[in-house]
């Protein structure tokens, strides 16, 4: 039972003014000492553990970007219920970028821990890194490659799955006009959401800021998210890309609150 309300282009696309390509390596940003400034920021698909990974660098502001992962580990349902990865990325040179300590957010079934994070060989092309639980000392390691952000219109009826809290809820909709304004969605569980209250606001590089807030005025005990009559507001990012189902295309949404808790959203269309 869905307790909560649940978190640059896809593989391919043949439609070249439709998509926007992954760059090609960019080693010509230099620092005064002649090192090559790491370059990282798009949206990258690996296989970790036979599972799928698929990641979003924002662009850097100031050195550091930011850094958004889905984890799709699960193997009876492998497009449901992705744990959720969050955080920080201070970028170095010569490819290498790294996690604050461990300010790495991973979201797992209704567990919060933390995670650091070691880049190395990224580029706009691909990634390498290593994510360490600082506890126990294990750590995954993920080799990503760029994949290409499809710039198409949010407009038509996106159906998929939430997910949030180690629960799915599959076969919902969401709705955009020919403007890209949400016009309907289908309520997560019994977390009440009017239309007006997912907000996508387009931004550079074809991603979009995400947005949605659950009202104080719940249903008594119905939305878990929802406690002491306190409205609760989760922010993350959404783009589009192909679809790994034949034809179509796919909305991606990851909408956290300020701990790293939250929400996902895939729909297909």
């Amino acid at each position: 039972m869905l307790a909560t309300l649940v978190a640059c282009g896809g593989t391919s696309s043949n439609d070249s003014s439709n998509a926007s390509s992954p760059a090609s390596s960019n080693n010509d940003i230099v620092n005064k000492n002649g090192d090559s400034i790491t370059q990282l920021q798009g949206f990258y698909q690996a296989t970790v553990g036979g599972k799928k990974f698929i990641s979003l660098v924002l662009p850097a502001n100031g050195g550091v970007a930011r850094w958004y992962g889905w984890y799709f580990n699960k193997p009876l349902t492998p497009d449901a219920d992705p744990d959720l990865y969050s955080g920080n990325l201070t970028l170095g040179i010569n490819g290498a970028a790294q996690s604050n300590g461990a300010d790495i957010r991973i979201y797992f079934g209704n567990t919060l821990n933390s995670r650091s994070a070691s880049f190395s060989q990224a580029s706009l092309d691909s990634f390498q890194s290593t994510i360490t639980n600082v506890v126990t000392k294990t750590s995954e390691t993920i080799s990503a490659t760029a994949q290409i952000v499809l710039k198409d219109s949010l407009q038509g009826t996106w159906e998929g799955t939430w997910s949030s809290a180690g629960n799915t809820l599959a076969s919902k909709k969401i709705i955009f006009d020919g403007n890209g304004v949400l016009t309907s969605m289908e309520p997560f569980y019994n977390c009440k959401v009017n239309a007006n209250e997912l907000l996508l606001t387009a931004r550079a590089g074809n991603l979009y800021d995400a947005a949605i807030t659950l009202r104080s005025d719940q249903p008594a005990g119905n939305c878990a998210w929802v406690t002491n009559g306190v409205s609760v507001t989760f922010s993350g990012v959404g783009f589009i890309h192909t679809s790994p189902v034949a034809g179509k295309k796919r909305l991606e949404l990851m909408l956290l609150d300020t701990d790293g808790r939250g929400i996902s959203f895939w729909g297909d269309l």
